[in-house]
């Protein structure tokens, strides 16, 4: 089978998107009423609206301002995530493993990248059909802020949404625009990049370069990073157009997880097999997104979207049979969404309804990863298959302003996802095979909106319930018995019971919440013996989350904010046999029992300092709670500020990390065979950098 060209998948698009205008059209029919907006805050918004889904007034929402977070180095968004409760933000240091994310443990699962959380990018899902999601294609300098919804949010977003996680970029300018980041530090991190804009032929225009390498802080640990984005905001009869592309190009190894005993020896030391087989990556892909807007006279608010793309990946793993592996992948998809309000027996409502479509294609191979003395090599063919992924959701949700500060919101979804493999070794037999899955989400808010009292000037309290359903991957899916699909395991199910109370000052921004989450059939990872670093996947049966979050935002003096977060998680499975042993009472591991964020912040005109702590209460890195991972605190200091030279406007920073030289892991693989766990963090280090702005 040929893998579709760039004129299927515009066909494609082009089909869906006709399809998605009927639909919501029909939807359309039942109409909803207006909500005021709320203003969006630098820590903690209890209200978040961007264009194609409804204010989510009952969930726990909090908004970053990257502009508060001067004199960061950069290479992840975890420096804005690792100050939001619930979040856990993990592996800064291996690009080859990729920013690990969870939100209240959702995600915690993957031992790379991001899983069961959907991740969006200027309105456009960076989540596969799958559920996978990669954030290599983001230029962390163009972020403006960061949306993160926390638990469950199927009716918004469909598959893998146990949490959302919504990055708005710098908007494209008219007016003539020049940058220049040049940075550098220990572990031979260097960064330029440039970025320019202005008007050309009527269309406002943004350009950016980012070229940033790490040879790391550990023995094979060096990345290398190209990553190209522009953006176009075209001017149209009705509505704004918006043009979005980016191009990427990452080279990395990957040191590998370390036992306990490797890590007392040499926490700088690679894996030996890793540095055996050479173990590492390249990755190269270009993607290109349309997404247009409008808002009518009554106020009716329209967005559609269409994206496609295409990602060649090359993967180098510690080990020989079938140890290299590649594919080519073709992707795309379109949605559509209709936010209208309107008056209806007497009450004002607001309802968003919309469709959306994506496909994914991966011509996957497998090789095996034959050792020399030089590195690695390719060796003879193992696995050859071609693996299809479909999804298609339908969505409605309406709130309702019932008067008095009250309003309810009610949601439900359905979601079609289609997997299937088409094996083409067929030398060892054909494991061709399909798996469909399909899903009924909800969600059900009551909100009361507060006036002037002892919790604040305005205040919000709230109750929820929501549910998501997580598919595995295809990667998850793989059968540890050879090709095809794992045909015994399934997605993963939970519902999400949510209490919330918030309120905010002039002087102070504060949040309160505790939840409840049930699970059934959690995806847990384990590896084996002959195939050390490559996760499989199988079912727990039952499982409950139980946490509370708090955090504030609070102007102490002048020139002085505290920020803080703080996280109680309390995760059990409750129903949960293993090759015979019975693990239900065991705390699930990843997670750590508590996590505290806190910064003190000096801001007076054009400078600035931040000192702030990270704590991770103790863990465990195995389902049977035999391997416990000791808590650990990292104290971080900025400094930026900013003078003029010219007409140039310079703002240099400088960073501190890990000031007391604590030990803690950057990264840590669960249920990893042979006890290897553990990425060492690095200790006590240093980088500096200048932005000049014309």
């Amino acid at each position: 089978m040929l893998r579709p060209g760039p004129t299927d998948i515009l066909n494609w698009i082009s089909r869906t998107a006709s399809v998605g205008v009927a639909a919501a059209t029909l939807l359309t029919v039942t109409t909803a009423a207006t909500a005021d907006e709320s203003s969006r805050a630098t820590i903690l918004a209890p209200v978040v609206v961007t264009a194609d889904q409804p204010e989510a007034k009952s969930a726990a929402v909090t908004s970053i301002d990257r502009a508060a977070l001067r004199g960061e180095q950069g290479l992840t968004l975890s420096t804005s995530l690792q100050r939001i409760p619930g979040v856990v933000a993990q592996n800064d240091y291996n690009a080859s493993q990729g920013l690990r994310l969870s939100i209240r443990g959702f995600g915690a699962r993957a031992n790379f990248g991001v899983r069961g959380l959907q991740v969006r990018l200027d309105d456009v899902p960076l989540t596969l059909p799958d559920g996978q999601t990669e954030l290599d294609a983001v230029d962390i300098e163009l972020v403006e802020f960061v949306d993160v919804i926390r638990g469950p949010s199927a009716t918004l977003f469909g598959n893998a949404a146990g949490g959302a996680v919504l990055i708005e970029t710098r908007s494209p300018s008219t007016e003539p625009r020049l940058r220049a980041d040049v940075a550098a530090g220990e572990g031979q991190f260097r960064k330029l990049r440039l970025e320019a804009g202005g008007e050309l032929l009527g269309a406002a225009t943004l350009g950016a370069v980012n070229l940033t390498r790490l040879d790391g802080f550990r023995d094979h640990a060096a990345s290398d990073s190209k990553l190209f984005t522009g953006k176009l905001d075209v001017p149209v009869p009705l509505g704004e157009l918006l043009i979005t592309g980016n191009a990427v190009d990452v080279s990395s190894d990957d040191p590998g997880a370390l036992n306990a005993d490797q890590v007392a020896a040499d926490r700088d030391q690679a894996a030996p097999r890793n540095l055996q087989f050479d173990a590492g990556e390249r990755i190269r892909q270009q993607r290109l997104a349309a997404s247009w807007t409008h808002e009518t006279i009554a106020g009716t608010e329209l967005a559609a979207t269409s994206w496609a793309g295409q990602r060649d990946f090359t993967n180098r793993l510690p080990f020989e049979n079938g140890g290299r592996v590649a594919f080519d992948r073709a992707f795309g998809g379109a949605g559509l969404r209709v936010n209208k309000p309107m008056k209806w027996l007497g009450l004002s409502h607001k309802l968003n309804v919309g469709i959306d479509a994506q496909l994914q294609r991966d011509d996957r191979r497998r090789f095996d990863n034959v050792a020399t003395a030089n590195g690695s090599e390719q060796g003879p063919m193992t696995f050859d298959q071609r693996e299809s992924a479909d999804s298609w959701g339908v969505t409605a949700e309406n709130r309702t302003d019932l008067g008095a500060g009250w309003s309810i919101s009610i949601g439900a979804r359905r979601d079609d996802v289609q997997l299937s493999v088409d094996d083409k070794f067929i030398s060892d037999g054909d494991d061709s095979g399909r798996r469909d899955f399909s899903h009924n989400s909800f969600s059900a808010g009551l909100a009361k909106a507060i006036g002037p009292s002892g919790l604040g000037e305005s205040s919000l309290a709230y109750l929820r319930v929501a549910s998501s359903f997580a598919t595995p991957t295809f990667t998850e899916l793989a059968n540890p018995d050879g090709g095809g699909f794992n045909q015994q395991l399934n997605p993963a199910e939970a519902v999400n019971y949510e209490l919330g109370l918030s309120g905010s000052s002039d002087a102070v921004q504060w949040a309160a919440s505790i939840y409840s989450i049930r699970l059934r059939d959690e995806l847990i990872p384990f590896e084996l013996e002959n195939q050390p670093g490559r996760s499989f996947f199988a079912n727990a049966g039952k499982s409950r989350r139980n946490g509370v979050e708090l955090s504030l935002d609070w102007n102490v003096f002048e020139h002085w904010r505290l920020s803080s977060a703080w996280s109680w998680n309390d995760y059990q499975f409750r129903d949960y046999q293993v090759d015979g042993s019975d693990l239900s009472g065991n705390d699930i591991p990843g997670i750590p029992a508590q996590q505290l964020f806190t910064e003190l912040a000096y801001e007076n005109g054009q400078n600035s300092a931040r000192i702030n702590l990270r704590a991770h209460d103790k863990t465990w890195a195995d389902d049977s709670n035999t391997t416990r991972v000791a808590g650990f605190s990292v104290v971080n200091i900025r400094f930026a500020t900013e003078t003029r030279w010219g007409k140039w406007q310079l703002s240099p920073w400088l960073g501190l990390n890990n000031i007391f030289d604590a030990e803690y892991n950057d990264n840590l693989r669960l249920n990893a065979f042979g006890g290897r766990h553990f990425e060492p963090a690095p200790g006590f280090n240093v980088f500096a950098g200048v932005t000049a702005e014309l």
